[in-house]
């Protein structure tokens, strides 16, 4: 699954590969410390999460490997920011201002995304 061209060039601005903790080294990681992680069959291939449970039954981790599992292709999800910016997508730059919108009483076709 390839990431969308505009979000690539992002990435590699926001990414410095040496930096990030990919999603196989934790698993690994997490298996070889703590007990062999086992994955959760998903039924919705939308999830952005991959679920795993570990093996002597101690409970459940999940991960969003944004960086090093892309998921762009299934992402049906908006995230809300905690100063209530809208993103359609993890690496969007293009954000809305939901509360100054609601604030200055806009519409509902003001909070759509452009």
């Amino acid at each position: 699954m390839k990431l969308p061209q505009q979000h690539r060039s992002l990435l590699r601005k926001a990414h410095d590969k040496s930096k990030v903790l990919l999603a196989d080294e934790m698993i690994e990681m997490l298996s070889r410390e703590i007990s062999p992680l086992i994955e959760i069959p998903d039924n919705d291939p939308r999830a952005p999460a991959t679920d795993y449970r570990f093996a002597d039954g101690i409970g459940t981790v999940g991960f969003v490997a944004s960086v090093s599992r892309p998921f762009c292709i299934n992402c049906n999800r908006l995230r809300l920011t905690a100063d209530s910016k809208l993103r359609y997508c993890l690496f969007a730059i293009d954000e809305t201002d939901v509360k100054g919108i609601l604030r200055n009483g806009g519409s509902d076709m003001k909070l759509t995304i452009p």
